[in-house]
């Protein structure tokens, strides 16, 4: 079984394969590149309404939701005393930098993790909750975040003026 992407190309041929007679020669009527533009600042102004208002979008044909949560890490204490480190991610940059001033923590292959100080200890990220009764293949669905989508999301939260709280994840 082939995988198959479907993309702003085949959204467009859909479209205009969907244009009756009527709309031909119209403002309905758009170029490929005019038709990848609305799409663009559509999920733009969607992403920046996600962000701003906490909005969740609702799929059609009942295969789910997409919205921001936000998760607590994993604070668990292990028996020797330290900190869990399932469901942490690693800072490289800070662990790079504590191996090139300190030979020892290079040799025991000392780790650093991220914190996030900056939203309480919480994660945030980008959720597609399902509702895979209704959708029929929906198992075989993907939602992958746009990088852009995703660091626009890490930009906002790293800025201290900001003031956005997430659904928390249950």
């Amino acid at each position: 079984m082939e995988r198959r992407r479907y993309v702003t190309s085949d959204m467009y041929e859909f479209y205009n394969s969907s244009l009756d007679s009527v709309e031909r020669g119209t403002v309905y009527d758009l170029s490929p590149q005019k038709f990848a533009k609305a799409i663009s600042m559509a999920n733009t102004l969607m992403l920046e309404k996600m962000i701003t208002d906490n909005l969740v979008v609702q799929l059609p044909f009942r295969i789910g939701n997409i919205s921001i949560v936000k998760s607590k890490q994993n604070d668990n204490i292990q028996e020797d005393g330290t900190l869990s480190k399932t469901g942490r991610a690693i800072d490289w940059k800070s662990t790079k930098q504590l191996w090139a001033e300190d030979p020892e923590a290079k040799d025991e292959k000392t780790l650093l993790y991220f914190t996030n100080p900056h939203t309480g200890g919480f994660i945030c990220k980008w959720k597609w909750h399902r509702k895979a009764p209704y959708a029929k293949n929906s198992r075989f669905y993907k939602f992958y975040p746009l990088r852009k989508w995703k660091r626009l999301l890490a930009k906002v939260l790293m800025n201290p003026l900001n003031d956005y709280d997430f659904f928390e994840e249950c």
